[in-house]
């Protein structure tokens, strides 16, 4: 077997690995019923796929986008208190 189609090989099995990983947390994730929230399935060379992948790449943008948001509304929180406290 050429090293070529080795890798061709590698790179379909890991593609329909990552793509059985993403259908099998979202089914858990629905269903809700006995599925355990520390339990994550991901596919072996999950490292090297999700720069790859529009759904794992969305996911990260999406949890730094919750940590800004996340960040500015304790900043807004900790302003109204100290506004509130200037006008009593």
């Amino acid at each position: 077997m050429t090293p070529k189609l080795f890798a061709l090989i590698i790179t379909l099995v890991e593609v329909i690995l990552h793509m059985w990983a993403h259908r099998k947390n979202a089914a858990a994730a629905a269903n809700g019923d006995g599925h355990r929230p520390d339990v994550y399935y991901r596919s072996p060379m999950h490292v090297v796929t999700r720069n790859f992948c529009e759904v794992c790449r969305h996911e990260r943008l999406m949890g730094r986008v919750g940590k800004l948001q996340d960040v500015r509304l304790k900043q807004m929180q900790n302003y109204f208190r100290k506004v509130t406290r200037n006008i009593a």
